[in-house]
């Protein structure tokens, strides 16, 4: 998650997970707090169990590789967003302006490319097909690029997550807290 300020410059990035979200407090005159979709600590356990502690390593590992490259696209991107805005629509500058964020969006694809290409066994042995990972990046920079940093949450398109395994669908749209995860084994397969 990236904080912006007042005037939606980046302020810093807050390392969270997709399944923080927020609930409302009962009884408490609409005050809100960070909770976990997965469930409680024990849920948590449980389900880092199923899908295998090494696994979630290395799937933290990859996103901080992906963060890494994408960062400086990010901010370029912020920059450009912001003179576009300042632009007179419909004017030369404007359309100059959204030629060089479709060439930054261009030049970040390529770059995610070259990662997904040289982390091809590690994807591999994640279950994380390299077709996928890389839709999902387009999605992403392309609802950034459309909307900003302002929409926090969005789902992730159907047509997306069929590319993915089973044992994967649970990064996207975590089961409730109640629903067995044991059944998994952290291959992705089903136990006996």
């Amino acid at each position: 998650m990236v904080t912006l300020d007042i005037s939606h410059r980046p302020l810093g990035a807050v390392w969270t997970c997709r399944h923080l979200e927020s609930r409302l407090m009962p009884n408490a005159d609409y005050r809100w707090y960070g909770a976990c979709a997965i469930g409680d600590a024990a849920a948590r356990r449980r389900w880092s169990a199923a899908i295998g502690v090494d696994r979630l390593h290395e799937i933290s590992q990859l996103r901080q590789e992906v963060s890494a490259i994408s960062g400086p696209y990010v901010q370029r991107l912020v920059e450009l967003k912001s003179a576009l805005q300042a632009a007179p629509p419909g004017e030369q500058e404007a359309r100059q302006v959204s030629r060089q964020i479709q060439g930054v969006v261009d030049e970040f694809m390529t770059e995610m490319m070259r990662l997904l290409e040289s982390r091809k066994t590690v994807l591999d042995e994640l279950h994380l097909p390299p077709r996928a990972v890389l839709q999902l990046v387009r999605i992403a920079i392309d609802r950034f690029v459309e909307l900003g940093l302002s929409e926090p949450e969005w789902e992730v398109p159907d047509e997306v997550l069929t590319l993915f395994p089973d044992d994967i669908l649970s990064y996207f749209r975590p089961r409730p807290a109640g629903e067995s995860l044991e059944k998994l084994d952290h291959t992705g397969g089903e136990t006996a």
